[in-house]
């Protein structure tokens, strides 16, 4: 029988150990799966757009230069 996983707990497991592909499909899904990325993908604005547009709350989660980033903000608040 399969142990089933809360859906954060996997997304956790996916994008810690996963690439960029992976994390941007994660965060179209689920926008705070962007808390768990690497630090790398937390600082790309494409990743961090595409988490925002379907959450904003995962502006939380950008890098810091991302958060101050005007267009991210403005992004976040459509």
């Amino acid at each position: 029988m399969p142990i089933e996983m809360p859906r954060s707990s996997l997304l956790l497991l996916v994008c810690a150990f996963a690439g960029r592909e992976v994390v941007l499909e994660a965060v179209r899904q689920e926008g705070r799966a962007l808390q768990f990325a690497a630090p790398s993908l937390r600082a790309d604005r494409a990743v961090v757009l595409r988490a925002v547009r379907q959450n904003g709350y995962a502006l939380l989660f950008a890098s810091e230069d991302l958060r101050a980033d005007r267009g991210v903000v403005l992004e976040t608040v459509k």
